[in-house]
């Protein structure tokens, strides 16, 4: 079964996701800190990376950017509680960076599976 690498900062979202991804027979990586996601995928080969875009570490954009550039044929999906910030549009922005899928929160069981089912569907 694929694995999949989640990065956000929120404990309860991550344990949610987590809970929902294994439930469906996924392997699943996870940390709260987007510095650390080149070298987790590194180590543990992910098939699709949902990462959040606003942290307080390393925000997701910039996760995203790296990810591409280290893993280009890596599937992300971003999600935001928040898909505009300002004048921008956080998931325009997340899709020209290279994410595949974004999701805003709330997310719900079906719509996170289906996302993750369409990454890897691609492959």
């Amino acid at each position: 079964m694929a694995k999949i690498l989640i990065i956000d900062d929120d404990p309860f979202i991550r344990l949610i996701l987590r809970r929902i991804l294994e439930k469906e027979g996924y392997e699943v990586v996870e940390t709260d800190d987007g510095g650390l996601a080149v070298d987790l995928q590194k180590e543990h080969g992910t098939d699709v990376l949902i990462v959040d875009m606003v942290m307080p570490k390393k925000n997701g954009m910039d996760v995203i950017a790296d990810m591409k550039a280290a893993f280009p044929d890596i599937d992300i999906i971003a999600m935001s509680g928040d898909q505009q910030r300002g004048e921008e549009n956080v998931f325009e922005k997340a899709i020209e960076t290279g994410a595949a899928k974004t999701l805003l929160k709330p997310i719900t069981a079906d719509t996170l599976l289906a996302a993750v089912e369409a990454c890897l569907a691609r492959r």
